[in-house]
């Protein structure tokens, strides 16, 4: 669940794809064109910042796999050992 459905309880508008060259108005045709533009750069933007994240955390991970019944350390660093 979305913040936006939690808060309004419905699905966020989503804005909706913009066909060039459709509208009379030309002002107002330029400025759909610019927002579909900022979108799909926007979109591409956070796609990018996703995957550098995902490398990012993926440096540092590796896989490990363990059989039933072996003795492994766990690191309870946050937390009070009790």
């Amino acid at each position: 669940m979305t913040p936006y459905e939690a808060v309004y309880g419905q699905l966020a508008p989503s804005p909706t794809s913009y066909i060039q060259g459709c509208l009379k108005v030309q002002v107002v045709d330029q400025v759909l064109q610019n927002h579909a533009t900022m979108l799909a750069h926007l979109k591409e933007n956070l796609h990018q910042a996703q995957n550098h994240m995902k490398q990012q955390v993926e440096k540092h991970c590796s896989n490990r796999k363990f059989q039933e019944g072996d003795q492994v350390l766990l690191r309870l660093q946050p937390y009070k050992q009790t």
